[in-house]
């Protein structure tokens, strides 16, 4: 079984809350990052809600397994992709004077051979994308 992992860092010059707020909102999420996300099931708590995430004609459902506000997100696929193991982690953290700073861990598994790789090439490029304009949201208020 191929497994890759990916990892992402970038940092803010907005305070971890104001960071937090945009990344945790799901359906907000297409203003930064290249794909269509819409909450299918919501949960009082946060834990427990499916976000389907839609890049061309292909779509994926996640769901949201650790909500620690305003630090820590864990997501897993739960349909979708050919992968026996994914998942993904973003955590906030204050950086610098007011700043803060956004890692993202994402580890896939498949048993299709070269499927992993292929997908963490697209991930790679797509959340590199993201994240930079992620940064121009966050400009904008």
């Amino acid at each position: 079984m191929a497994q890759r992992t990916l990892s992402f860092l970038a940092r803010y010059p907005v305070p971890p809350e104001i960071l937090w707020g945009v990344v945790t909102d799901h359906e907000g999420m297409g203003r930064w990052l290249p794909a269509n996300v819409k909450v299918i099931t919501a949960t009082p708590d946060g834990v427990g809600t499916v976000r389907r995430v839609g890049v061309g004609p292909l779509s994926i459902d996640e769901e949201i397994v650790v909500l620690e506000p305003p630090r820590r997100m864990v997501y897993r696929i739960v349909r979708g992709l050919p992968l026996r193991y994914h998942r993904g982690e973003v955590r906030v953290a204050p950086f610098g004077d007011g700043g803060s700073e956004l890692a993202w861990d994402i580890t896939i598994a498949s048993q299709i051979p070269y499927f992993a790789q292929v997908l963490a090439r697209a991930l790679n490029r797509s959340i590199n994308q993201g994240l930079r304009k992620l940064g121009q949201v966050l400009d904008e208020g």
